[in-house]
């Protein structure tokens, strides 16, 4: 999901990445694109900090 807010001339977006119905990273930016990639980035770094033996559908499930 993505939104923006403030005068078109200074606009800034906030993306936030959800896996399933889980939201991740959130990330903000000057565009779209610029706070889609933060928020991925951030999400790639949730995932890579999580436990070493969890993958991504035990992440999404919240099971471990």
């Amino acid at each position: 999901m993505v939104e923006g807010e403030g005068p078109d001339h200074s606009r800034t977006f906030t993306a936030v990445l959800t896996i399933g119905s889980v939201p991740y990273g959130t990330g903000s930016g000057s565009s779209k694109k610029d706070a889609e990639r933060e928020a991925a980035r951030l999400t790639a770094d949730q995932i890579s900090s999580a436990d070493g033996d969890a993958d991504i559908l035990t992440l999404v499930l919240g099971r471990g």
